[in-house]
């Protein structure tokens, strides 16, 4: 399932801090834009200082985070909720996450 996807950053630190957003919204394929968009709204959530952002390989590697599960559900009451058809559907998402919204925080991880 890539409806929702989870992206790590790696924070300068050692530490990391993970997200759940939705995914596979702008390409099918090519990771690059949506991860600029979870970047741009890094400074939001109060990271300013980290190497990379990794869209990881499916959600159990962040099922451990602080948030995960109200991240879950979060985005699980949110899918396709009082839409039609799936193209309105993402398009209305796509314009959120651009915005910096629909990108859920779910903890910090301190330096292992």
């Amino acid at each position: 399932m890539e409806d929702l996807i989870a992206v790590r950053v790696m924070e300068n630190d050692g530490g990391s801090v993970a997200f759940l957003t939705w995914g596979r919204l702008f390409d099918a394929v090519d990771e690059t834009r949506i991860l600029e968009a979870v970047e741009r709204a890094l400074p939001v959530f109060g990271i300013h200082d980290y190497t990379k952002l990794i869209v990881c390989d499916n959600l159990g590697e962040v099922a451990e985070e602080r948030y995960f599960y109200e991240g879950l559900f979060h985005f699980s009451a949110a899918f396709n909720h009082g839409y039609v058809d799936y193209q309105t559907w993402r398009k209305k998402k796509l314009k959120r996450v651009k915005a910096g919204k629909d990108i859920y925080f779910l903890g910090r991880r301190s330096r292992e």
